[in-house]
């Protein structure tokens, strides 16, 4: 597989997007299709591809394979090349879904944990200007991000008001989505079994590339397992707000996401994330 960069109009990535939600599929699978049969409408010959060694010492004779064939065998139809499963500050977004009081009232497990590190999640969105958008369900009733929180989320984050459990089914959030221009999003937030389970299946069936940031996300419910693996079954990348904040900063050269969110914010802090209180 080689990466490569193609830009359309408009019209033509909200066309896209709509059929890749339609039908269950990536957007990078369908232009995979599509430049296939141009190829072959063209009169190009499709390149054949079989398994070495099968077939020799009187064995059955080799099957042969199509790109396609070879590349949905090899990447188990996942949709991504193995180079677009590490993240990319300038593809990568932010989404925090339903982080309000009156759910981590009631979360399992202790909450100080967890707030860490949305601290360290939003620090560094402003550290690398990522783009951060925020739901909340009721919130005259369940309140907005935690009096906490608040200092630490970027002034241009935005905050969006959900009525359904799939962010993804509120029109206005799923055009605010598409217009972060971001394929990857990194997703925090609760109830893990219910709004996050499903914004996340929604976000995938949209096209994007998700991470799953499973010590920044909680619920009411002890027993997440099933719903981290039906995540991470659909195509949910799994990750970890320390693994984030490593793939940003990328080299021991660069500078500490920590110390450029300190200077531009005018001496608020966030802990580096060995000094994170543990989990559980």
């Amino acid at each position: 597989m080689r990466k490569t960069s193609v830009y359309l109009t408009t019209d033509e990535a909200e066309g896209l997007r709509d059929l890749a939600v339609r039908e269950g599929r990536p957007q990078a699978q369908l232009i995979r299709e599509g430049i296939r049969r141009v190829i072959a409408d063209a009169g190009g010959r499709p390149r054949m591809f079989h398994s070495r060694g099968v077939g020799h010492y009187g064995g059955p004779k080799p099957s042969r394979w199509t790109s396609d064939e070879l590349y949905d065998e090899v990447m188990a139809k996942r949709g991504f090349a193995l180079s677009d499963l590490v993240v990319r500050p300038d593809d990568l977004a932010i989404v925090a879904i339903d982080v309000q009081p009156v759910f981590l009232d009631v979360m399992a497990g202790p909450t100080e944990p967890v707030l860490a590190r949305l601290e360290l999640l939003f620090g560094l969105a402003s550290a690398f200007d990522l783009p951060v958008l925020a739901t909340f369900e009721k919130p005259d009733s369940n309140g907005w991000l935690p009096p906490r929180l608040e200092p630490f989320f970027p002034a241009g984050g935005q905050r969006h008001v959900k009525q359904t459990f799939n962010c993804c089914a509120e029109p206005t959030i799923l055009e605010a989505m598409e217009g972060l221009n971001r394929r990857q999003i990194a997703v925090a937030g609760a109830e893990t079994d219910v709004c996050l389970l499903q914004s996340v299946l929604g976000l995938i069936a949209a096209g994007k590339q998700v991470f799953l940031l499973e010590d920044a996300v909680f619920s009411s419910e002890t027993n997440v397992g099933p719903a981290i693996r039906r995540m991470e079954a659909a195509g949910a990348v799994p990750s970890t707000v320390k693994t984030l904040y490593y793939e940003l900063r990328h080299s021991v050269a660069a500078p500490r996401p920590t110390d450029v969110f300190r200077q531009r914010t005018s001496g608020l802090t966030i802990l580096e994330p060995e000094s994170l209180p543990p989990i559980g």
